[in-house]
């Protein structure tokens, strides 16, 4: 049994936005102009796409389990601050596309052929995404 996509969106608002609820296969987040924190909660996890302007994301991908032993997550980042949490026994594959920012892994991905691996295509444009492992 598939569980539907959940999309989330958040726009400009005063308090900081908390999402914390199960999640399907597929994870979609929007933040324009606000912070937020998403806390990924999945045991069918394939794809994400995260998109950041004028904001600060936090993502936490700790409690999401990877099917089929491979997940992409498409990242787009502007003007603003994003970081992702994954688990460290995650393999990851990176490509990034940056525009006057950055993107800056912290801590080490599993080096392990057979684990885990996450695809992740990285956008930014004048912003930071912080990747740590944990």
């Amino acid at each position: 049994k598939r569980k539907k996509e959940r999309e989330f969106k958040v726009t400009m608002d005063c308090d900081e936005k908390i999402i914390n609820e199960d999640d399907g296969q597929t994870v979609h987040l929007e933040n324009h102009f606000n912070s937020v924190s998403k806390y990924v909660n999945t045991t069918n996890f394939s794809e994400a796409y995260i998109e950041n302007n004028f904001g600060s994301c936090n993502v936490y991908f700790n409690n999401a389990v990877i099917v089929n032993q491979t997940a992409k997550i498409k990242l787009d980042n502007n003007f603003g601050q994003m970081n992702l949490y994954l688990p460290g026994v995650w393999r990851v594959k990176l490509d990034q596309d940056i525009s006057f920012g950055n993107v800056k892994i912290h801590g080490e991905p599993n080096a392990d052929m057979d684990a885990a691996c996450v695809m992740i295509d990285a956008d930014c444009a004048f912003g930071n995404v912080n990747i740590f492992f944990e």
